[in-house]
């Protein structure tokens, strides 16, 4: 069966990665929900995908005094919940009134799926110049997870960065990793060292020199930069693959007849 996963909860609906968004997602019979893992300049963890706050947020209105990057690293928790989570010129724009409606802490997001037992994808965001620099989020995103005494059925681990997905699988054994990865993995080119672009310091130490395609046993691969071949092959590597972000219906036709374990 292939499952359905809700991208950033049902955004087509409410504000993504809200719960409100999470909630509606599982009501419409989505089988799980991704979402994104963020930290805020004092450490906190959020649900947030950016490293700004322009386009999901009314910052703007909120702060219209503060620099106009409004990078989320420049921004605690106590602000960061004084937001709406869409800008204020979106209300009209087909999500209903949401006004009013909260960043979730990763707290928050736990609790709620543990409360409706449903399962939930996180996916660590790669730093970034916008985003805090030299967090640990692999290890506090563990931490949280072990306080929060979470099921390993309810909860898997998503990153581009694989460095950290390795060390999760270290702090959280029995709970699901999935490597995130922007085409196929079957290139010989695609090491783990190839995957740490983008940081702060734009390059990472990696862990041995295993390609990716064996370190990894579950792939998330982006829509346009896979083939139904490359899918077929995979599969016969007895790989789980899940596709994003996939919105046409012809598509996810396809994608099921080709077997894969997941549309996002």
């Amino acid at each position: 069966m292939t499952l359905n996963i809700a991208h950033r909860g049902a955004r087509s609906i409410a504000p993504e990665n809200t719960l409100a968004a999470a909630d509606i997602a599982r009501t419409i019979g989505a089988d799980l929900w991704e979402t994104d893992v963020n930290v805020t300049r004092d450490g906190s963890l959020i649900l947030f995908h950016d490293d700004h706050l322009k386009r999901t947020t009314n910052v703007r209105d909120i702060f219209p005094h503060d620099p106009g990057t409004y990078f989320l690293k420049d921004y605690d928790l106590d602000s960061i919940k004084m937001l709406d989570a869409v800008q204020s010129q979106s209300y009209s724009n087909g999500l209903g009134d949401y006004r009013g409606e909260r960043i979730p802490t990763l707290q928050e997001a736990l609790e709620y799926t543990k409360s409706v037992n449903w399962p939930v994808n996180l996916e660590l965001k790669m730093q970034g110049p916008g985003l805090k620099c030299d967090f640990p989020l692999p290890q506090e995103t563990a931490s949280m997870i072990i306080k929060m005494e979470m099921d390993p059925d309810l909860v898997i681990i998503s990153s581009f960065n694989h460095q950290w997905l390795m060390d999760i699988s270290l702090m959280l054994p029995g709970f699901k990793i999935q490597a995130l990865v922007e085409e196929s993995p079957l290139g010989h080119h695609n090491t783990v060292k190839d995957m740490f672009k983008n940081t702060c310091k734009n390059e990472m130490d990696y862990y041995g020199k295993n390609s990716v395609i064996n370190s990894f046993n579950i792939f998330n691969i982006n829509n346009d930069n896979i083939t139904i071949g490359e899918i077929t092959h995979l599969k016969s590597m007895e790989k789980k693959v899940n596709i994003f972000t996939v919105n046409e219906e012809d598509r996810m036709v396809e994608l099921i007849n080709a077997g894969v374990d997941g549309i996002i």
